[in-house]
């Protein structure tokens, strides 16, 4: 039986962001097949770099087109059970290439794509060619003039994140070293005051449809900009697969976000998950998404989460939540605190 609670509250006084515009001078792109990566970078900073995580059956390669004219990167892939590399490219502050639009720096699409991707044979993801498991920003130490400590002075140059339907699953968060642990960033940087927030120009991001591997959500997308999300259609059991597969995720902190020096963290207005997808850990996931106004979940989607705490947190713009039913669930601290627009609260069966 589900409880339902309607109240009319006051509005949160805060200044919310108008609803996201992709600016019309940046370039029209786009994966060329569902296995292919895209990312729209900029010459904010004078580098970009990216972790790749890729496997075959036999000798094949990954090739990298860091969108600027120069020479197409190859990288031989010789392990069927999947092998991680990173990738680095500076850019030119002068270059000639590169699409410069009215912020005043120039953009460049990266392209990464395997050369050829077959059938998949295992649940692991063995194929029969080169395939892409994940690929993720992934700040280097040391590189770069507007480098400290694993991140950047303004900011990493990213805007976009554009996934083929069938690459991998998200392993790591993007504000992770190359252990998979997250970044805390201790360095001061002139945009922050708690040096977070490298990933604040990153505005879009389109994940793949048909996730497979081992999608790990924690703390995957916290302390970015990000003004528009597509998460995946349905957790399946390998490349090519379209049929939805049950898998607990932990996504504690998925979408964490931090007020700093007028920044606002997340701004995206609506979200649905995906279909598979079982958190055990839902706390923190939506913490300070100001502007959340609408979130989807599906009637099952709690049953094996043991924690809501701050879930919610600071959520003002969100009016309405239909919980589902949470039978596991023993920890709700603070999982709709200052929710001050909230008029109409279901609970589902918590039983």
């Amino acid at each position: 039986m589900s409880t339902q609670i309607s109240n009319t509250l006051y509005s949160y006084p805060y200044t919310l962001n108008t609803d996201w515009q992709r600016p019309s001078d940046w370039p029209v792109y786009g994966p060329t097949s569902t296995y292919d990566f895209c990312a729209l970078t900029s010459n904010l900073a004078d580098y970009m770099s990216f972790e790749i995580q890729a496997g075959c059956s036999q000798s094949n390669t990954v090739n990298i087109d860091w969108g600027d004219g120069t020479p197409i990167e190859t990288r031989t892939l010789t392990n069927p059970a999947g092998e991680t590399f990173s990738v680095i490219h500076y850019y030119s502050a002068t270059a000639s290439t590169g699409t410069t639009c009215s912020e005043g720096y120039k953009t460049f699409v990266v392209r990464i794509w395997p050369d050829r991707v077959g059938t998949q044979s295992t649940s692991q993801g063995i194929g029969l060619g080169a395939y892409l498991q994940t690929v993720r920003p992934y700040p280097v130490a040391g590189a770069g003039s507007n480098n400290a400590i694993l991140g950047f002075n303004y900011g990493i140059p990213l805007h976009e994140l554009v996934y083929g339907d069938d690459v991998g699953g998200f392993a790591k968060s993007i504000n992770a070293d190359q252990n998979g642990t997250f970044c805390s960033f201790a360095t001061t940087l002139p945009m922050t005051t708690t040096s977070r927030g490298r990933f604040l120009n990153l505005k879009y991001v389109k994940l793949p449809q048909y996730m497979w591997g081992s999608p790990n959500f924690y703390q995957a997308f916290a302390y970015t900009g990000i003004a528009k999300i597509d998460m995946p259609l349905m957790l399946v059991n390998g490349i090519g697969s379209r049929t939805p597969y049950a898998v607990n995720v932990n996504c504690a902190g998925m979408f964490l976000s931090q007020e700093t020096s007028g920044q606002t963290g997340n701004t995206f207005f609506t979200i649905s998950m995906p279909q598979g997808l079982y958190p055990t850990d839902f706390s923190h996931v939506f913490y300070n998404c100001y502007n959340l106004r609408t979130i989807n979940l599906r009637s099952d989607f709690l049953k094996d989460c043991t924690t809501l705490q701050n879930a919610f947190y600071n959520c003002y713009s969100l009016k309405s939540m239909i919980l589902p039913s949470t039978p596991l669930c023993v920890t709700y601290n603070s999982a709709f605190a200052a929710n001050t627009s909230l008029e109409y609260f279901e609970f589902g069966d918590l039983s």
